[in-house]
Parts: structure tokens; C-alpha cells; sequence
């Protein structure tokens, strides 16, 4: 008789235990349910469950008070995806314009140094210094190889400018030649004006062997006419600089407003990664209310 209480007691404490173990929606839970038997436990537990219930309520409601604000940073979140596009969009034109710009520079490059080369000639030929001369115009060739990257148009102009240069002084030269020494030299001089190159060191040893100064003026004179034309087509290639210096500004200015973009996009990716985060949190809580 003594020992039912005890053994009720120590079968209350067990059964406190094992509520205290259970988890609501469980199928642990379930099973332990279908297995009660005391009338209290079971009243107990029913009151219990209606406890979590209530608390899962309050929970479920203050999550739901942040819906609106969810709805908001989720409406946000689509547009800042529709910004970063556009942004991303906009970096690769940016990076195609600053490829083609990098190109157009290279061009400008092999525009300076032809007008400096050509500048050399037209100084060399003022000051009768033809050796220089001769060596500005071997230097077409290695400026031409040097910048690969220039129209067909421009090279070809270029070589025939080159050769127009080339075809004129050697006229004049044979021109000098023809009113040179006697018969008996004229076989030779005809020989070697075939045989002469200008910007050669044979041209140039010719060149300093004429005693005609008239022949010697003529020649001069159209080379500088020649050196004119040249310095005309020259300004017509320069004259398009001032549009690629525009074009270039407005490429820094791009540039400075493209940093500003990332660092807003930078800013917008923050808050979205924190939106993702609540995101989970609230994924979570719906997980739980749906076992429950």
C-alpha cells in the first residue's frame, strides 16, 4: 500500500522527463502521445501544446509584422538587379570603348613620330644637310613596321609618299646629271643614275659630287615643294586629334562615374546579402511552423 505513491511519483518524474525531451510535431512526440494513458498527463501535455502554440502564434505574428518591409527591400532587391544588369551592361561597352581609344592612341603615336620624321626631312633639306635627310626617310619603313596596327589606307599612303619622294629626287638628280662635265663622262653619269637609290650612301656620294649649282637649287627647291604637300596631308591626318582628345575625356569621365556606380553597386550588394539573410531566418520559422 505505502509503495503506490512512491512508484506514482517516481512514474510522474519519468513522464516529466520525457515531455521535457519532447519536441511538438515530432514523431517522437506522436508516438509517446498515442501511448499515454493518465488522464493528467495527458490533460498536462494538451496544455502544454496549446502554450507552444500560443508562443509559435506570437512568433509567426511578429514575423508577419515584417512582411510589408520585406515586400519593400524584396522590391528593392529586383531593382537593384535590373541596375547591376544595366551597370554591367555599360563595363563592357566601357571596356570596349577604352580597347578601341588604347588603339586610336597607338595611331596618334605613329602619326607623331611620321610628323616628326617628316618635320626632320623638311629641316634637313632647308639646311642642305642631305645625309639627314637620307636617314629621316629610311626611318618610314621602321615606323610603318613599328605601329602594324594602322589602316591599309594610311601605310599605303604613307610607302607612296615614300617613293614619290624617292621618284622626284632621283629625277632631279638625273636631270643634274645631264648638265654635267663633258661627253665623255655622260656614259658613266648615265650608269649610275640607274644605278642610285635615294637615302643611299651611293645617292648621297653623288649628291656631294654635283658642281651645278643651278641643277643643285631646282633639286632643292622641289623637294621642299614636295616636303609642302606632305606637311598638307599631314595637318588633313592631325586635324582629326582634337575629336579623339574628346573622345578621350569623355572616356575619364565614364571612368570617374563608373567608380561611383560600383561603389553604390558595392553598397546595394551589401544590403541585399542582408536581405538574403533575414530571408533564411524567415525561411526557417515557416520550416518550423509547417512540422508543428
Amino acid at each position: 500500500m505505502s509503495s503506490t505513491p512512491i512508484g506514482s511519483m517516481e512514474e510522474e518524474e519519468g513522464e516529466e522527463e520525457t515531455r521535457n525531451a519532447l519536441k511538438f510535431g515530432s514523431p517522437e512526440a506522436l508516438e509517446y502521445v498515442r501511448k499515454l494513458t493518465d488522464v493528467r498527463a495527458m490533460t498536462r501535455l494538451l496544455h502544454e501544446c496549446i502554450a507552444y502554440q500560443r508562443a509559435l502564434d506570437v512568433d509567426l505574428e511578429n514575423i508577419l509584422s515584417h512582411r510589408s518591409d520585406l515586400d519593400k527591400q524584396l522590391s528593392n532587391l529586383e531593382k537593384s538587379a535590373d541596375v547591376l544588369e544595366i551597370v554591367s551592361g555599360k563595363v563592357r561597352e566601357l571596356d570596349l570603348a577604352q580597347s578601341r581609344v588604347n588603339d586610336t592612341l597607338l595611331r596618334i603615336d605613329a602619326i607623331v613620330d611620321r610628323a616628326n620624321c617628316l618635320d626632320g626631312v623638311k629641316k634637313a633639306l632647308d639646311s642642305e644637310d642631305f645625309e639627314s635627310a637620307a636617314n629621316y626617310v629610311q626611318t618610314f619603313p621602321q615606323i610603318d613596321a613599328k605601329y602594324n596596327k594602322d589602316s591599309d589606307d594610311h601605310r599605303e599612303q604613307l610607302l607612296a609618299s615614300k617613293k614619290h619622294l624617292e621618284g622626284i629626287v632621283r629625277k632631279r638628280l638625273s636631270a643634274a646629271v645631264d648638265q654635267l662635265g663633258s661627253m665623255e663622262e655622260e656614259e658613266g653619269d648615265e650608269e649610275t643614275r640607274n644605278a642610285l637609290k635615294f637615302g643611299s650612301p651611293e645617292a648621297l656620294e653623288y649628291v656631294r659630287k654635283l658642281t651645278d649649282v643651278g641643277a643643285m637649287t631646282r633639286l632643292l627647291h622641289e623637294c621642299i615643294a614636295y616636303q609642302r604637300a606632305l606637311d598638307v596631308d599631314l595637318e588633313n591626318i592631325l586635324s582629326h586629334r582634337s575629336d579623339l582628345d574628346k573622345q578621350l575625356s569623355n572616356l575619364q569621365k565614364s571612368a570617374d562615374v563608373l567608380e561611383i556606380v560600383k561603389a553604390d553597386s558595392d553598397y546595394m550588394l551589401s544590403n541585399v546579402r542582408s536581405t538574403w539573410d533575414l530571408d533564411d531566418q524567415v525561411s526557417g520559422k515557416v520550416r518550423e511552423l509547417d512540422l508543428a
